[in-house]
């Protein structure tokens, strides 16, 4: 993940952390996938940069996940994370820091408004209300368990816009490799 991917990672997670109630893993989990569907769909890239694997009750950004055992710093500026057991699994709670405020500047318009309208949309919501499937055209449920989502499956292939929608993600793709290789 780059740096700008990073920036507009934890500061998704503070603005849901700060505009929606009771932001558990799972539903924190669900509302960056959906956005990033959304935002797919719309211009051929994620906004996060997350890379989701298909798990049976939601998608999983797996490197977030992991992270959460051993938060970084940047991620802690922005939001209290309580540790709690339900059900004999460990959960994560996500609650914004009082002493810093969300910052918009890593967002475009477009990303901005599909992350609020989430924030809105869902801010009562329990995780078990959220479902990315009406969201993604079937990617995360027709992806076989335990494998990365490929976000292209979110597109339907009847659309008028699809090739340009694909040629904008090949660059994407081309971009992320390319930063990847030169690391």
């Amino acid at each position: 993940m780059d740096k700008a991917d990073r920036e507009r990672t934890i500061q998704a997670v503070r603005l849901f952390a700060e505009r929606t109630q009771d932001c558990i893993g799972r539903k924190l989990f669900k509302l960056l996938y959906i956005a990033d569907a959304q935002h797919f769909q719309q211009t051929g890239q994620p906004i996060t940069g997350l890379e989701f694997v298909s798990r049976n009750s939601m998608p999983l950004p797996h490197e977030l996940k992991y992270e959460l055992e051993a938060p970084k710093e940047d991620l802690l500026e922005l939001v209290e994370i309580t540790t709690f057991l339900e059900d004999g699994s460990q959960r994560h709670r996500f609650n914004k820091n009082p002493q810093t405020a969300f910052d918009s500047g890593p967002f475009t318009r477009r990303q901005l408004a599909i992350l609020t309208a989430l924030a809105d949309q869902f801010a009562g919501s329990d995780a078990a209300d959220i479902h990315p499937e009406a969201f993604d055209n079937g990617a995360w449920k027709n992806t076989p368990l335990n494998r990365l989502i490929n976000l292209v499956d979110s597109v339907p292939r009847d659309r008028a816009d699809y090739a340009d929608l694909m040629s904008a993600a090949e660059q994407y793709q081309s971009r992320r490799a390319a930063q990847h290789y030169f690391r």
